[in-house]
């Protein structure tokens, strides 16, 4: 009897341990490019009423701190991995500085060529209007196609202004037993 229950706990054990296996997540690591091809301005708030120029890389003037609100913007995104290949709407709000700098937050929506599958999510970071320098951390979540149930965690840096593109080093997660 005795050699029979540690059987039954051995073969309990196994089978455990390979359904563990098979549940755990899976990392891959993505890398890409970004390029802006519409920017919408949104609401612009000048320190001391000065009024927005219009131009966005410069929106307050020089020596001018303000806020951005709402700023749209449309972006092509170009990924190691073509099924994440899209286009992504992005809105975005800024504080900065009188020297042009600050800090940047918002969400996006990436809406993937290969399927009807669709990334959401939100992203933080730092922005510098002289220099065109975007240093962003981003995190979305998949709906439908090949995006459901993925993570996608990455960093989106620009080092100058549109038209020249970002990078994009990120992972995605797979959740244990989903695909």
């Amino acid at each position: 009897m005795k050699s029979r229950f540690v059987h039954l706990a051995v073969v309990c054990a196994a089978s455990l341990s390979v359904g563990s296996a098979a549940a755990q997540a899976t990392f891959t690591n993505i890398t890409g490019s970004e390029y802006f091809i519409q920017i919408e301005e949104g609401v612009v708030n000048c320190q001391h009423g000065v009024t927005p120029t219009g131009i966005p890389n410069l929106p307050c003037g020089d020596g001018v701190r303000g806020t951005i609100r709402g700023r749209q913007i449309t972006a092509l995104e170009f990924f190691s991995d073509p099924r994440f290949n899209g286009v992504a709407t992005i809105v975005s709000n800024i504080n900065f500085d009188r020297n042009g700098a600050g800090q940047t937050w918002g969400t996006f929506e990436l809406f993937l060529n290969a399927d009807d599958g669709v990334f959401e999510g939100t992203y933080t970071g730092t922005v510098d209007f002289k220099t065109g320098a975007l240093d962003l951390e981003l995190v979305g979540h998949g709906q439908g196609g090949i995006a459901e149930g993925l993570q996608l965690k990455a960093d989106d840096v620009h080092l100058s202004p549109p038209p020249n593109p970002g990078t994009l080093l990120g992972r995605l997660l797979s959740p244990g037993g989903k695909h």
